[in-house]
């Protein structure tokens, strides 16, 4: 799963992008002249079809020139509707060079996973200089029976460190405090086009649309669901608490699925995902599930 995930500090528009992407593109937006970015290669290969619920561990291999003393070099992982699933930024300097990202997440109910390397020379708020690939999304077998036959919980379970979906952002400051970055965001959750903003924490992520948190979850031990279960618990702590559930696995992990009782905000359900490594709770979510 991809939490927590490292925000990029720059806002790029995907209305900017289009075919061509890659080559140096001379408007307003474009990195400095002569600079360039290409995905070389990713793993699994983007020709292999993903099957929604599966847990990916996802290589991409970068190459750049950039024509500016100092710039951003980002992965952007969304969505078809453009729904932001993960975001990494590093700082590259004048020059050619290949950086290599890492991801895991687990694929969302979508059509497509869209990667996009954007690249912005130093005060650049906006880039067209990005390449792109796309990943085709397939039901997985198992989907239809972890949306519908998940565990019912109560819903005061569904929050962390106090933060459950429907918070605000004065709700996250007063439990987490303020983030170490903040980045802005379009509308995520289907057919909105509200404005947000993405908070990353010390082994934490928050997201929120205008002002309504619709992702917490923690990759730390020191943020929670009420009752002190979480990462570094037990798989057999969460299944005394919770239940036993349906869930997708794979290899040595899956993901647990529970459905909370009687809570729907913004007109959806909400969701709670554990992820469990080798018998050990590696994260911990409370998401809207854009299905029901």
């Amino acid at each position: 799963m991809a939490f927590p995930r490292s925000v990029c500090p720059i806002l790029f528009s995907l209305a900017l992008i289009s075919t061509g992407c890659g080559a140096d593109r001379s408007d307003d937006h474009a990195a400095p002249a002569g600079s360039m970015v290409r995905i070389l290669s990713t793993t699994p290969d983007h020709s292999e079809t993903l099957e929604r619920g599966d847990v990916v561990n996802l290589k991409a291999e970068v190459e750049y020139q950039l024509n500016a003393d100092s710039g951003t070099l980002s992965l952007v992982i969304q969505e078809s509707d453009m729904s932001t699933i993960s975001v990494h930024t590093e700082v590259v300097t004048r020059g050619s060079g290949t950086s290599v990202f890492e991801a895991e997440f687990v694929v969302p109910d979508t059509n497509a996973v869209l990667l996009f390397t954007p690249l912005t020379g130093q005060g650049q708020a906006k880039t067209s200089t990005v390449d792109t690939l796309a990943f085709k999304v397939e039901a997985n077998d198992s989907e239809e029976l972890y949306l519908e036959e998940a565990t019912l919980i109560d819903a005061d379970h569904c929050a962390i460190s106090g933060v459950a979906i429907g918070s605000t952002y004065r709700d996250v400051l007063s439990a987490f405090g303020q983030p170490a970055n903040v980045s802005e965001i379009g509308g995520d959750r289907g057919d909105t086009n509200r404005p947000g903003r993405s908070l990353d924490y010390e082994g934490a992520y928050i997201a929120l649309i205008e002002d309504s948190v619709i992702i917490v979850s923690s990759e730390s031990a020191d943020h929670k669901f009420p009752g002190g279960l979480g990462p570094t618990s037990s798989r057999e702590d969460v299944v005394s608490a919770f239940g036993e559930t349906v869930g997708l696995s794979g290899e040595d992990r899956e993901v647990l699925a529970y459905r909370c009782r009687d809570l729907r905000v913004l007109d959806r359900d909400v969701m709670v995902a554990v992820l469990v490594v080798d018998g050990t709770v590696e994260s911990i979510s409370v998401v809207h599930d854009d299905e029901h």
